[in-house]
């Protein structure tokens, strides 16, 4: 950036064109990756965004599935008006619309933070950077971040503005963004935690507070320390006692808190380009001779308290996560520290550089970082690390492998930070200015390439899903006129099309499973069986949409979609057929199966056919004592089918390889018959070549003959 240019910026009108056009720059690329980004893919987290919007739009109230929620995050509040219109692909083109014209709004406050340091041109710089990073991947994702990256760099600039000028209205403002930070994410209860250092910094550095400490001996200055220490280890305990993520991490995993944050720290510095993680954290030092500023002070200060918070925070979560879920890289939750290390990035330049051995201490850092995380380069898009985007487009269009993009991140991070470090020696020249230009310039394209390239990922990923789905993908919505519909499901092994479901049409209102398996987020109902004829909890729907293997009395409506069917209930009421327990998708079951068969006319006479089979395994044996028992069918205590009078009764041993039929006639009124085999076997048990860990039985198959 030229003299002349920041000159020219010095007149108002022209700094308010330029952070437009920043900002035209960064919504454009969001909604343009919006219109590309054909379906939701981040289940749970999407459908609950969504369920809890719809339920503002229509009711006013956050609930999931009906069931109450309290307060939703504000995403949820600032779509609920674009839900009032009907037509799901419709709605879902305009909020993926708003979240990219929300998450861009963040360049404004990103500039605004910067400006406290830096002139108007480097702040552009930084707004630029905050507008394009990687983290504007999830701008066409209904999820929390599109509102909660601009309201914490909001907030960010407002603790900075009060930390710079310490007055009580522009605390009350900053206090106020952190509250609407809070509301747009819970992690960033986190920026109350940089208030707080904050003010600790802005007390301690008060008239009061330096005169209080003139007079201070070495044995005070080791108390105070030892008194802080000892205030961290009881707010550690406090911590601990009140959260179990806490505890768990804290106590146990110290080792992976340090390695997957710094996982997490990795990913971030090689999404935005190496250099504003040098240059950015060089900046914290003031270089000699450099006159005291508060607005720079006030950037150093929130810097160093949000590093501190965000870095803290995505370790203890990371560890924990890997103990209950998975091992993940978690640079999404330090998203919210770009704007501050653009900014820094942007004074590093505007002086001219920093002092030598700052930058070489920060590009020591850079160097392990980039070598930290585990780059995945067969997960891609990578949601929860957009920043190694850059890794799996080196990979996956240059060809790269793994070493050799590890190879060339460390010579650009050495590369780097000499250049950086050799900047002061050209400081005030056109060389040097042209230098930290282009390092800008460069910059920007990594991080724009590396969003791009993120984006487009889950884009793919979206055509993915939305490829599987029946099209129209509110078919269901047309099918019924959008009256409510129940889904009632058994054995749900992947939850995706339910969420897809859910999500494309409305007119889905409860989702149901006769064994337990339904899926969330939010209420989930196993019916309770009313009377032995098969009658269910009365759904409190026009429609009931199962899968083949669920047997419900009803009007069809159409034949299969999706493999789906639709059936229209009458006078509302939810009446079995017959139904299946304790099988596997694949037709094994485990120590326990049952066939309800409840739809028998009085007077009607048949027999139920049983087939077990281990005809799947022919493996090393394992023998299973077979009891299968027919009888009649009662409700139990818990509302659910259990064998009454017992009628008929077959014993056998079955071994691998081996199959055989049972046929036991049936009464003429509901009965039920119960296989149990025990004990079951484990191929990967008894294969170690077999990954399999389930306890099987047998392939399991029930039917009824009605005979005259």
């Amino acid at each position: 950036m030229s003299t002349a240019t920041a000159g020219a910026l010095r007149h108002p009108s022209l700094r308010i064109v330029g952070l437009l056009l920043v900002f035209a720059a960064s919504a454009g690329v969001a909604l343009w990756q919006a219109s590309n980004h054909v379906s939701p893919t981040i289940f749970t987290d999407e459908l609950e965004m969504t369920t809890l919007a719809r339920s503002i739009a229509d009711t006013g109230q956050a609930t999931l599935r009906g069931q109450a929620k309290g307060i939703a995050p504000l995403g949820a509040y600032l779509s609920a008006p674009l839900w009032w219109v009907d037509d799901v692909p419709t709605a879902y083109s305009l909020i993926k619309g708003l979240g990219a014209i929300l998450m861009a709004t963040a360049v404004f406050p990103a500039y605004l933070l910067a400006r406290l340091a830096v002139r108007p041109a480097w702040a552009l710089f930084a707004a630029a950077g905050t507008g394009l990073a990687p983290a504007l991947a999830y701008a066409p994702i209904l999820v929390k971040e599109p509102t909660a990256y601009p309201a914490a760099t909001l907030a960010l600039f407002l603790i900075a503005r009060w930390v710079a000028t310490p007055r009580r209205a522009e605390f009350l403002l900053a206090t106020a963004a952190c509250a609407v930070g809070y509301a747009a994410k819970d992690q960033l209860v986190l920026l109350f935690a940089v208030l707080g250092l904050a003010a600790a910094a802005v007390l301690w550095k008060s008239g009061r507070a330096r005169s209080f400490r003139d007079d201070w001996t070495r044995s005070d200055w080791v108390g105070a320390v030892v008194l802080i220490l000892g205030a961290a280890v009881v707010g550690g305990a406090v911590a601990a006692h009140r959260s179990q993520t806490w505890y768990v991490a804290t106590t146990f995993y110290q080792d992976r808190m340090l390695d997957y944050g710094l996982w997490a720290a990795g990913a971030l510095t090689i999404g935005v380009g190496i250099v504003p993680v040098v240059a950015g954290l060089a900046s914290l030092v003031q270089p000699k001779g450099e006159e005291r500023r508060d607005g720079v002070e006030a950037l150093a200060v929130v810097t160093v308290a949000s590093i501190a918070c965000f870095g803290f925070y995505t370790a203890i979560k990371a560890a924990y996560l890997s103990t209950i879920f998975a091992t993940l890289t978690l640079e999404r939750n330090l998203i919210f520290l770009v704007p501050l290390l653009f900014a820094g990035t942007a004074l590093f330049c505007e002086r001219g550089g920093g002092r030598w051995w700052a930058v070489v201490a920060a590009g020591c850092l850079a160097l392990y970082l980039v070598r930290a995380p585990p780059y995945s380069l067969e997960q891609y898009p990578n949601y929860e690390a957009h920043g190694l985007a850059i890794a799996a487009f080196a990979n996956r269009i240059l060809k790269w492998p793994a070493d050799t993009i590890e190879h060339v991140l460390v010579a650009l991070t050495v590369a780097t930070t000499g250049v950086l470090a050799f900047a002061w020696r050209l400081r005030g020249s056109r060389a040097g200015l042209a230098v930290l230009a282009t390092l800008a310039a460069a910059t920007l394209a990594w991080t724009t390439t590396t969003e791009v390239y993120a984006a487009h990922g889950e884009s793919l990923f979206a055509e993915r899903l939305y490829g599987t789905l029946p099209k129209p993908a509110n078919w269901l919505d047309r099918a019924t006129d959008t009256r409510p519909v129940v889904f009632l499901g058994r054995a749900v092994a992947d939850p995706n099309p339910i969420h897809l479901l859910e999500f494309w049409n409305r007119s889905v209102k409860g989702v149901w499973s006769l064994d337990g398996s339904a899926p969330g987020p939010g209420a989930t109902v196993t019916p309770d069986l009313q009377s032995p004829d098969g009658t269910l909890t009365p759904p409190g729907a026009d429609y009931v949409l199962t899968v083949p293997v669920v047997d419900v009395l009803g009007e069809q409506q159409g034949g299969l979609v999706g493999g789906y069917r639709l059936l229209r209930l009458p006078n509302r009421q939810l009446r079995l057929r017959s139904a299946q327990t304790g099988i596997f998708p694949d037709g094994w079951m485990g120590s326990r199966a049952s066939y309800a068969y409840y739809d028998v006319a009085p007077g009607s006479r048949g027999v139920a056919h049983v087939l077990l089979s281990r005809k799947g395994w022919c493996g090393k044996d394992k023998r299973g004592s077979v009891l299968v028992r027919l009888g009649m069918l009662a409700v139990g205590e818990n509302g659910q089918p259990t064998l009454g009078n017992v009628l008929q009764e077959r014993s056998w041993v079955i071994h691998s390889c081996q199959e055989r039929e049972f046929v036991l006639p049936a009464p003429s009124s509901p009965w039920l018959v119960e296989v149990t085999i025990d004990p079951t076997f484990s191929p990967a048990e008894l294969d170690p070549a077999l990954s399999d860990p389930r306890q099987l039985g047998a392939v399991v198959g029930f039917s009824y003959e009605p005979r005259p």
